[in-house]
C-alpha cells in the first residue's frame, strides 16, 4: 500500500477539504505498516467481499440501461465529468434514505428505495455526486482499512495478553481502540465534508437542492425536511458546543458522519467562497 494519493492532478483537488490530507496522513501514520495494511486489504477482499458481496447482489436489483435507466444516466454523465470509469449501482430495499458507495478496488453504489422516492433528480445527482467524489479522491481504501484494522484490534485484545496481567493487558488494547476510532472518526468526517464539496462543484453550486438532499438524508424524513428553518437548524451547532464535559467532547469526536448543523455550516461556508468563483 502506496503512502495516501497524491490528487493534485485529480479533477476534484480544488474541492478537497484543507484537512483532508494531515488526517489522512496522520491514519497512515497510526495502520502499524505498508505490509500490515496490504494484509488487511486482501483480507477483505477474500474474505469479507467474496462472503457478503454475492448475497447482497441477490437482494438488489442493478441499475442498467433496461432497469432504472434514468438513474444509469446520470451515473454515467457524473463519472465521465470527472473523469471516472462509471460504477456498477443497486437498488435495495430499506426505510432509510441512504445512497452510499461500498467496496474497494471495484466499489459500486448502493442506493436505497426510500432516496428514489423521495428524492427528486437534482437531489438524486447531488447525493450520486458524493459517492462518486468518495470513489475517485480513493477514500474507498481507507474506510475498508479502518473497518479491518478495528476488527483486528478486538480480536487482538482477546488473545494477546502480558503474562499474569490479562487485564493489564486488555486495557491496554482498549485504550489504543479508543485513540485509533477517534482518528479513523475524524478522517470518515472530513472525508464527508469533501463529498459534499465536490458534490456541490459538479451539480452547478446548486446550494439550495444539496442543502435539501443534505436534510433529508440528515432527518430521514421529507416531511421534517421541509419543516426546517435552516438559520435555527444551524444554530444547533452553538447548543452542541456548549457541552464542555470530556463525556460530551468524547460523543462529538467518535462520530463516523459529521452532525447535520455542521454539514450544513461547512457546506454554505464552502459555497460562499467557491460558488462565486463558478
Amino acid at each position: 500500500m502506496a503512502k495516501p494519493i497524491e490528487i493534485s492532478n485529480n479533477i476534484l483537488a480544488k474541492y478537497v477539504h484543507p484537512q483532508e490530507r494531515a488526517i489522512t496522513d496522520r491514519l497512515y501514520d497510526n495502520l502499524v505498516s505498508e505490509e500490515y495494511c496490504n494484509q488487511l486489504l486482501e483480507n477483505y477482499k477474500l474474505f469479507t467481499l467474496e462472503n457478503e458481496l454475492p448475497d447482497y447482489m441477490g437482494k438488489c436489483l442493478e441499475v442498467n440501461t433496461y432497469q432504472m435507466p434514468k438513474i444509469y444516466d446520470i451515473i454515467r454523465e457524473l463519472s465521465e465529468k470527472i473523469s471516472m470509469t462509471a460504477p456498477t449501482a443497486y437498488v435495495y430495499e430499506s426505510y432509510y434514505f441512504n445512497t452510499s458507495a461500498e467496496g474497494c478496488e471495484e466499489p459500486w453504489i448502493q442506493i436505497s428505495t426510500k432516496t428514489l422516492e423521495n428524492f427528486d433528480e437534482d437531489e438524486l445527482r447531488f447525493v450520486i455526486a458524493r459517492e462518486l467524489a468518495h470513489i475517485k479522491l480513493g477514500h474507498m481504501k481507507w474506510e475498508v482499512l479502518t473497518e479491518e484494522f478495528a476488527k483486528n484490534i478486538d480480536i487482538a485484545k482477546e488473545f494477546i495478553t502480558i503474562p499474569a496481567y490479562p487485564a493489564a493487558s486488555r486495557q491496554m488494547f482498549e485504550i489504543y481502540a479508543d485513540r485509533f476510532k477517534l482518528i479513523s472518526a475524524n478522517w470518515k468526517r472530513v472525508s464527508e465534508y469533501t463529498a459534499d464539496r465536490c458534490a456541490l462543484a459538479l451539480c452547478d453550486f446548486d446550494i439550495k437542492t444539496a442543502i435539501s438532499a443534505i436534510l433529508k438524508q440528515i432527518l430521514n424524513s421529507k416531511l421534517l425536511q421541509k419543516s426546517t428553518n435552516i438559520s435555527s437548524f444551524m444554530r444547533q451547532t452553538e447548543n452542541i458546543m456548549s457541552f464542555t464535559t470530556n463525556a460530551a467532547k468524547f460523543t462529538r469526536m467518535d462520530e463516523d458522519f459529521p452532525y447535520g448543523p455542521f454539514r450544513l455550516k461547512e457546506l454554505i461556508s464552502f459555497a460562499s467562497i467557491y460558488g462565486a468563483q463558478s
